[in-house]
């Protein structure tokens, strides 16, 4: 059958993002398995297996071209070409990256372990800026959401705080400026911004969505706050 042709491809790994190609029904996978999968929901079928991290997959993105953005616990970035059979590796800090969000196609922000943020552009192979202990020292970034083709992103972790910042459209040295912030308990797991920005969607929990390294006191569910 269809679904256990799928199970077969993951041989029981963890999945640990999904994106849809923007108004498509494209999907692209990561698993623990350190794979990207490649699947078309129309036909409920598997496509193609891209091979490149050398460690468990934490993030996935993709927009409009038929192109994926995934981070991994290998502290690489890495952008999937599907068409083209090529990818671009961006390298990291010296730690896990554990989220990513596309701004757009040439520009992406990411969330690292070591509780750091960084802004990327397609252009070079390292952050363009990086903001350190974003949450406070020791917090991990679980989830980093931008607004697509704006210039605006989210931060989670477990401070209590969903974080808003600003990226500048000079690229300056202060190309990264804080614009706000959200009351939130528990770790923000995902986020999701509205099509047109109005609204900001974040799953959190009592745990971490990796592990249970780490218990707070908060109800696992969904926040929605109006901008």
């Amino acid at each position: 059958s269809r679904s256990s042709a799928a199970s077969d491809v993951y041989k029981r790994q963890d999945i640990t993002g999904l994106a849809f190609k923007s108004g498509s029904h494209l999907l692209f996978s990561g698993s623990n398995d350190r794979m990207v999968k490649v699947w078309n929901c129309d036909d409920m079928a598997y496509i193609d297996t891209l091979f490149g991290h050398q460690a468990p997959i934490t993030g996935i993105d993709s927009l409009i071209r038929e192109r994926a953005i995934t981070s991994g616990s290998d502290k690489s970035l890495r952008v999937w070409k599907v068409v083209e059979e090529t990818q671009l590796l961006f390298k990291g800090p010296k730690t896990s990256i554990d989220c990513v969000s596309m701004f757009d196609e040439k520009t992406y922000v990411t969330g690292c372990q070591d509780g750091s943020l960084q802004l990327w552009i397609n252009s070079k192979r390292k952050p363009q800026f990086s903001i350190p202990e974003a949450h406070g020292k020791n917090n991990w970034i679980s989830s980093v959401c931008a607004l697509k083709y704006g210039d605006l992103f989210a931060s989670g972790s477990c401070d209590g705080w969903i974080k808003v910042w600003k990226k500048q459209a000079e690229m300056s040295s202060n190309g990264l400026l804080p614009f706000g912030q959200l009351k939130i308990d528990g770790f923000v797991n995902g986020m999701k911004f509205s099509r047109d920005g109005d609204f900001l969607l974040a799953g959190v929990g009592s745990e971490h969505r990796m592990g249970r390294w780490t218990v707070v006191h908060a109800k696992n569910g969904v926040a929605l706050w109006k901008f």
